[in-house]
C-alpha cells in the first residue's frame, strides 16, 4: 500500500491582499502633530484621537503600542512622564 499526500507545489498559496492607507505609525505621528497640547498626548488622548479618525482601537491596541514602545526606542518621541508605552 502507498499513501499519497499532497505536495506543497499542488497547494495554492493563499492570497493576502495588499493593506492600503495609513500606517498605524503615521496614524500615531500625525494624531500628536495635530495636538493643542503644550505638555504632549497621553495614551487615552492618543486613543481618543485614534478613534475620531475611524482606526479600530480595541481591535488595534496591541499594534498602537508597538507602535509607541519602537518610537521611544529609537527617540522618534520623548516620554515626559510614566514608564512604558504610557
Amino acid at each position: 500500500t502507498s499513501a499519497f499526500t499532497m505536495s506543497s507545489a499542488g497547494k495554492r498559496a493563499k492570497y493576502r491582499r495588499k493593506r492600503t492607507g495609513p500606517t498605524v505609525s503615521d496614524l500615531i505621528l500625525n494624531a500628536m502633530s495635530v495636538s493643542t497640547e503644550r505638555v504632549g498626548v497621553s495614551l487615552p488622548g492618543l486613543k481618543k484621537a485614534l478613534k475620531a479618525e475611524g482606526y479600530d482601537v480595541a481591535k488595534n491596541n496591541a499594534r498602537i503600542l508597538t507602535a509607541i514602545r519602537r518610537f521611544l526606542a529609537n527617540k522618534s518621541l520623548a516620554q515626559t512622564t510614566g514608564t512604558g508605552a504610557s
